[in-house]
């Protein structure tokens, strides 16, 4: 493996003119300063053969943007950010041999320094694991949190391997047999369940969850399981209807036993069942019900899966939760970054079947050949996994069994991301190619991992799969552009101020003028800035909560329907005070 060093350093810069010099090919151990007076820094050149990697790192106290591009094609390039610095960590795969051109911009005005930093590059030649474990590396940061990556591929296991830290206090590093909270991840495990039990003809995919599940009885309308599966049945997602009815507000635990209280109090639903697709959590927790009703030798959905799943596989390390207090022997502390470092986050959610199984590197490797090999469930259980549903219209819908259908580089796969307080998780299958990545991190900031679990398919499929002529970006502006809020004056505000119930939620949120606008207090004790976005419609300054005020044949307001996303939507709220 070659490895070459070098740093350009950049200070100072002030923009006016159009254009930037283009500095000399990067050579080894050699530094170029340069004043630029422009809004593209800086352009180099990189020689690069045919299938090596480039390991960069760009440190800017600024935002900036690089690219870079071959005269024929862009290079496959990943965005790695550094979990515990304002570093970004480039990894440029190359599509052809010869002279890549890496362009660094600024937009606007003002003086910025930025470091490029060439850490070194792995050679076409290297094995997939070799590059794989440079990337690792290359990633690595002293005292954070890290990783730890599965790849299999016709049912062996090709790359098995981790780095940082599963407790920073301790230095515990992470192995193969650190626990993660692999999050919503775990929704394949119970499209596995119900999948076995259709097969062996338990269960009935027509089945309405009113006549399964007894909390679900009171349910408006027929939902039958396999909508649940699919995502089209139009359960609200506790997540975030929780909050809207102030029952917790992130600080609080929420198990199993809370998500049932929730569906029985349900008495709407987000559309009509089929005509739709909206991600549901709950939808999912109630499948894990069904598999659990319809096992009679079992007590819980976690026995369910140790006895059929775990147990039989040799996943000694794997298990439900179905407590947040449970004591779990090797788990990773979960992280967050904030300003100053990081902090401990503790997960405070066990929601069986939708998220909540602990698992390690070293099970999940098991889990992940089977797909190949067939031991548990056989051949056709795990082909009914890559079923897509239906709208009641004839769409198809991408999802289905706890995955997402995608078009990966010009052939079909699936994946599944998973993220819950101080954990994020990703998983990749390409059936066709019978390989599977898996990456799991005890910090929960979606850059890396995620352009991680996209670069590991690239290094060991690279002849199967379809070259992309535009270099990957990843743009995380805000791209809901809206028109300025309208002014509204104080006698059109007056309107809608009052005092809102609903009887689904049990809580009230009172209206009220404050400033110039609106203000919502919720039952949390929150209060919400109102943005008026439409005649009768708010919009609140968090989780994008919206207020579409409704009217009776006088035109006077006498309540509110309030939506979050797809997850919540048409929630009845009735005027009970005016103000």
């Amino acid at each position: 493996m070659r490895l070459l060093h070098h740093t350009i350093i950049l200070a100072t810069f002030c923009y006016s003119s159009l254009s930037a010099d283009l500095h000399a090919q990067i050579q080894l151990s050699e530094s170029v300063e340069a004043e630029v007076t422009n809004i593209v820094l800086l352009r180099t050149t990189l020689d690069l053969s045919k299938g090596s990697i480039a390991l960069l790192t760009l440190d800017s106290a600024e935002s900036v943007s690089i690219e870079a591009k071959h005269e024929e094609v862009s290079p496959r390039d990943f965005f790695l950010y550094d979990i515990s610095t304002s570093k970004r960590k480039l990894v440029m795969l190359a599509d052809r041999s010869g002279a890549y051109e890496i362009t660094i911009r600024k937009s606007g005005v003002g003086k910025v320094a930025v470091t490029l930093t060439l850490n070194e590059i792995v050679s076409a030649e290297a094995a997939p694991n070799k590059k794989v474990g440079s990337v690792l590396r290359h990633w690595h940061s002293a005292h954070s949190p890290g990783a730890f990556v599965v790849a299999t591929q016709k049912g062996d296991v090709v790359f098995s391997g981790g780095f940082g830290y599963s407790n920073i206090e301790h230095a515990i590093e992470i192995g193969p047999r650190t626990v993660f909270d692999v999050a919503s991840v775990a929704k394949q495990f119970t499209g596995v369940g119900i999948a076995m039990q259709v097969e062996q003809g338990v269960l009935s995919l027509d089945a309405d969850i009113r006549e399964v599940v007894p909390e679900a009885a009171e349910l408006p309308d027929r939902v039958a399981i396999e909508q649940l599966i699919h995502h089209t049945g139009g359960i609200r997602d506790f997540h975030v209807a929780m909050w809207l009815g102030g029952w917790h507000d992130w600080n609080s635990p929420i198990e199993r036993r809370d998500i049932l209280d929730f569906v029985k109090r349900q008495r709407g639903l987000n559309f009509s069942p089929g005509s739709r697709y909206a991600y549901s959590n709950t939808g999912y927790n109630l499948l894990a019900e069904t598999i659990a009703i319809s096992d009679v030798s079992q007590e819980s959905f976690a026995s369910w899966c140790d006895t059929n799943l775990f147990s039989p596989l040799g996943m000694d390390e794997t298990i439900v939760i179905e407590s947040t207090n449970q004591v779990i022997p090797g788990r990773a502390s979960g992280y967050s970054l904030r300003e100053g470092g990081f902090v401990n986050q503790p997960c405070l959610l066990a929601a069986p079947g939708s998220s909540s199984i602990l698992t390690t590197g070293k099970d999940m490797a098991k889990w992940m050949t089977n797909f190949d090999k067939g031991e548990i469930g056989g051949q056709e259980v795990l082909a009914r996994l890559y079923d897509r549903g239906k709208l009641v219209g004839g769409e198809d819908v991408e999802y289905g069994y706890g995955l997402h259908h995608f078009n990966y580089r010009g052939i079909s796969g699936v994946w599944h991301g998973g993220r819950v307080a101080g954990f994020i998780t990703y998983f990749i299958r390409i059936p066709e190619l019978q390989f599977s990545v898996l990456v799991m991190s005890n910090q929960d900031r979606s850059q890396p991992i995620d352009a991680l679990a996209g670069f590991v398919p690239q290094v060991f499929l690279w002849n199967h799969l379809e070259r992309l002529e535009e270099p990957v970006r990843v743009d995380r502006r805000n791209s809901d552009v809206r028109e300025p809020p309208a002014t509204v004056r104080d006698q059109f505000l007056s309107e809608f101020t009052g005092t809102y119930f609903s009887a689904e939620f049990d809580c009230n949120y009172r209206i009220r003028i404050a400033g110039d606008g609106l203000v919502a207090h919720s039952p949390h004790r929150h209060v919400l800035r109102l943005r008026h976005v439409g005649r009768d419609e708010f919009e609140a300054n968090m989780l994008g909560l919206r207020f579409a005020f409704t009217r009776d044949e006088d035109n006077s307001i006498i309540g509110f329907n309030a939506s979050i996303g797809d997850r919540v939507q048409n929630a009845s709220f009735i005027l009970r005070h005016p103000e």
